[in-house]
């Protein structure tokens, strides 16, 4: 057999075995692995691994040092914003300046001179820790006015600009009762000062009808005001809450026993009483402590559901009247502090914060940051949360007032 029939053979063999009557697929198209699919394998390892390592860092930083936590935490400020005065032989030799302080170290990072017979009061900021507004007014008492300041600093805390709110100044004097004249919502919307009437300075029956609240709307540049009655000797230590609603504040009125020289009263007031009302009758009382003790402060926590604050006694010995006055230990007792936590509603205690081996002096004034963790005072920074003792800082000593 040739090698052309042998061709044909196994040709005719092959062509036998195909069927016409079976259909055959086509072969099945297989999907290609996602490339992303395949890029995402190992990018949740890598997610997993950081998370983990994150849990880890945290877990750590609670359970470092309080002192050491508050150098490295990242929702406390990093500036101080403070007034201070270098006390002359008389008031009118005395230089008031504005500082910029690292809040961690209390290093002075900047610093503005007030002109000259003009002194700087009180201070209030803004939550960007970047803005904050100032008081100040000539030392004599001629003219009798208060100017209110906005001013900003840099990232790295200097001072890059002051400039008077639209409002213009303000025809009073701060109140003598003590700090905190001036309050600012944190997201910078409202300003409250208080002030006594230039003829309140000359004649104490007119104290109570000249003292008042202001609040500016610094959106529009609009103002009203609640004025003071009766024995009402002027209003201080005024704190916003977070959204703005309520204003706390300290109301001193002249008492009419002449074994008590006054009452201090700690109140709240709401932001959306119409202006002209009156300052007692439109606000509620939460608690009062009367003569010689005073309140250090009243901070109002950012719900407004409560209230930190702490009294003080002027003088050794002395006592303090009134079922509902709060504890007042003499400013020359040294040892353990307590700040009180009180409520808005009732005035009830809700907890007790103890500043181990602090002394009244070295909290005279305090000031919480906007996320509440943290107490500004000047003795130093305390954690809330883990209580004292506080973490000194440089340059907070005889200051007018700060915050941060």
């Amino acid at each position: 057999m040739s090698i052309e029939d042998k061709l044909r053979d196994a040709l005719q063999a092959t062509a036998n075995t195909v069927d016409d009557q079976v259909h055959r697929p086509l072969p099945e198209q297989r999907p290609r692995p996602s490339t992303l699919r395949l890029r995402l394998v190992p990018l949740g390892a890598v997610a997993a691994v950081l998370i983990l390592l994150v849990g880890f860092l945290t877990a750590q930083r609670l359970w470092d040092d309080p002192a050491e936590r508050l150098q490295r935490t990242p929702v406390m400020p990093k500036f101080i914003f403070a007034s201070t005065v270098d006390g002359g032989d008389t008031p009118n030799d005395s230089s008031f300046s504005l500082e910029v302080r690292e809040s961690a170290t209390g290093r002075l990072v900047d610093r503005h001179k007030a002109p000259k017979g003009f002194e700087f009061d009180g201070v209030a900021a803004l939550s960007d820790n970047r803005t904050f507004y100032v008081t100040s007014g000539p030392q004599s008492e001629k003219p009798c006015r208060t100017t209110i300041q906005r001013v900003r600093v840099s990232d790295a805390g200097k001072i890059i600009g002051m400039e008077p709110i639209a409002s213009g100044p303000v025809a009073g004097v701060g109140p003598d009762n003590g700090n905190g004249p001036l309050a600012v919502t944190p997201n910078g919307t409202k300003l409250a000062y208080a002030v006594l009437d230039c003829s309140a300075r000359s004649s104490e029956e007119a104290a109570g009808e000249r003292a008042r609240i202001v609040v500016v709307d610094l959106v529009t540049n609009t103002q009203r005001e609640w004025h003071d009655s009766g024995q009402g000797d002027g209003a201080s230590q005024l704190s916003w809450t977070a959204d703005g609603s309520q204003l706390f504040f300290v109301r001193r009125v002249q008492s009419r026993d002449s074994s008590v020289r006054y009452t201090e009263e700690l109140r709240k007031i709401k932001s959306s009483v119409s202006g002209g009302a009156q300052l007692a009758g439109n606000s509620n009382l939460i608690q009062t402590v009367t003569s010689p003790s005073v309140y250090v402060s009243a901070l109002a926590s950012p719900d407004g559901r409560s209230v930190l604050t702490s009294a003080m006694e002027l003088q050794l010995g002395a006592e303090s009247g009134g079922p509902n006055s709060v504890p007042d230990p003499s400013s020359e007792a040294q040892g353990p502090v307590e700040l009180l936590e009180l409520s808005a509603q009732d005035g009830r205690m809700l907890r007790q914060i103890r500043l181990a081996s602090a002394s009244w002096l070295e909290i005279f004034a305090f000031k919480n940051d906007a996320s509440g963790l943290y107490l500004l005072t000047s003795g130093g920074i305390v954690d809330l949360h883990k209580g004292g003792p506080a973490h000194p800082l440089k340059g907070l000593g005889g200051v007018a007032d700060f915050d941060w």
